[in-house]
């Protein structure tokens, strides 16, 4: 993006965490917000933080996983704000739990929020996006992509699903004006593991550790930074940096690492 000013950006996921952060780095550089999520208590609280940056905040309350709302929330952007430049597909939500224990109920959950809740926001607002001088995706995966995680088998998935997504969609777009960008954090200080389903003693853990991880406001700096370098992959948070490093130069070591961490009890139990 050559600028935020005035520009309008749809952030899923708004209401708390990396959301809510990306949300008012982007009122700060002067962009207006469509803020979407599932629970309109969260939004208004982010509504409140963008509309003190002095910038212009609309609401919608949706489940990004029923396509027909996700469909009808095109026209309620357009509505409140005549145009979108900008869409970020940050909504997610994470299963603890080894597969042969988990649910096809919790796998389909966490598939159709994290994968296919983007697919269906990107499908529906990229013929809007592709009108304006110039747009931009932004798609938040995880370092999970590179090497899927024992006993998060699901998120894991859909993460590697959401980056090869937005890698073809990277190579569709290359002669139009709008721009993708594949987020790869690491471990980020959100409520993630505290909404997540599963066995509670893994999620216990895992928000354990959550809560010592990187602060979301500087992973959304950064996040944003990419997006006006219209820089397409974006490896953020030193465990993600490493993990890459390791996945490219010995990608039997990372594995044999996160199967020595659940044999030694330390992804929770």
């Amino acid at each position: 993006m050559k600028k935020f000013q005035d520009r309008v950006a749809v952030v899923t996921g708004a209401g708390g965490g990396l959301g809510l952060a990306m949300s008012l780095e982007l009122a700060r550089r002067g962009a207006d917000l469509a803020l979407v999520d599932v629970s309109e208590e969260r939004l208004l609280e982010t509504a409140a933080v963008v509309r003190a940056e002095g910038r212009r905040a609309s609401v919608h309350a949706v489940d990004i996983t029923e396509r027909a709302r996700v469909q009808a929330l095109v026209d309620e952007v357009v509505a409140e704000h005549g145009r979108v430049h900008m869409l970020f597909n940050n909504a997610g939500v994470a299963a603890f739990c080894p597969f042969v224990d988990q649910s096809l109920e919790d796998f389909d959950w966490v598939m159709n929020v994290n994968f296919m809740g983007a697919l269906a926001a990107t499908k529906f607002f990229l013929p809007l996006l592709l009108e304006q001088e110039e747009g931009h995706i932004v798609n938040v995966s995880s370092m999970a992509a590179m090497v899927g995680m024992p006993n998060q088998a699901a998120y894991s998935a859909t993460k590697a699903a959401l980056r090869a997504f937005s890698e073809a969609l990277h190579g569709e777009l290359d002669q139009t004006r709008v721009n993708v960008t594949s987020v790869l954090p690491g471990a980020v200080a959100t409520g993630i593991a505290k909404r997540a389903r599963g066995k509670e003693g893994r999620k216990q853990v895992i928000e354990a550790m959550i809560k010592k991880a990187r602060d979301p406001a500087e992973v959304a700096a950064a996040v944003v930074d990419a997006v006006a370098r219209e820089k397409f992959e974006l490896v953020v948070c030193r465990d993600a940096q490493a993990m890459r490093l390791i996945s490219r130069i010995a990608p039997s070591v990372a594995r044999w690492a996160f199967a020595w961490a659940e044999r030694n009890n330390r992804m929770g139990g």
